[in-house]
């Protein structure tokens, strides 16, 4: 069991994970928005402005998305 793997630190799981990410790679713009994102913000009672909400979803699932590249270069 993996215990450091609960977290919803995604900085931590970056660097358990060993990706590198490099600045002029096609997503790490994606990546910049995905690693701002925080636990707390579905807490928050104020509206997030949904041109956030449409960007943090792009920068996860889009063509250059996060998950996008995980899924091609992690499984």
């Amino acid at each position: 069991m993996r215990p450091d793997l609960w977290t919803h630190d995604l900085r931590a799981l970056v660097k358990i994970a060993g990706i590198v990410l490099a600045v002029g790679h096609p997503t790490a713009p994606a990546w910049h928005v995905v690693l701002q994102w925080d636990r707390a913000q579905g807490y928050d009672p104020e509206r997030m402005p949904r041109k956030v909400a449409q960007g943090m979803v792009e920068a996860a699932f889009g063509q250059f998305g996060v998950v996008t590249w995980i899924r091609q270069n992690l499984t």
